[in-house]
């Protein structure tokens, strides 16, 4: 059986490890709703090569992320740990903290500009680095 995110969670709560706190609760759950989109989303067939080439729809739904937000010491990276924990081996992921995301997105910027190429490439921009992360 999968540990899902909020099974996890009451598991520590009801452990005594965690203290009930209604706004975690609400961040679980909208953990829950992406782990489970994520989860539908691995188990859904892809077309294979000759369906794709014949022109089939390749562009599913990519499940919507979750932007958690708060004070210090609300249990953010807790609960993106305990998020992360819960993924199988099969599925993607990269955990980042909030931080380290900052500074590679700062880096990429400086990079772009060292040379010029930002100038005008907003929506480039955008794409290159936030629109995998959203989705």
């Amino acid at each position: 059986m999968t540990d899902t995110p909020l099974k996890n969670y009451k598991h520590r709560i009801e452990s005594g490890e965690l203290k009930s706190d209604p706004m975690q609760e609400s961040a679980v759950k909208e953990l829950q709703r992406l782990f489970d989109d994520l989860m539908v989303e691995a188990s859904t067939p892809k077309p294979g090569f000759f369906a794709r080439l014949a022109g089939a729809n390749v562009a599913a739904e990519t499940p919507s992320g979750v932007y958690m937000f708060g004070g210090v010491g609300r249990g953010k990276s807790m609960l993106m740990d305990l998020f992360y924990d819960c993924l199988p081996p099969s599925i993607k992921k990269r955990r980042v903290h909030f931080h380290e995301f900052m500074i590679e997105v700062h880096d990429y910027i400086h990079s772009r500009a060292a040379d010029d190429s930002v100038k005008g490439m907003g929506f480039h921009f955008f794409t290159h680095i936030w629109a995998p992360v959203l989705s």
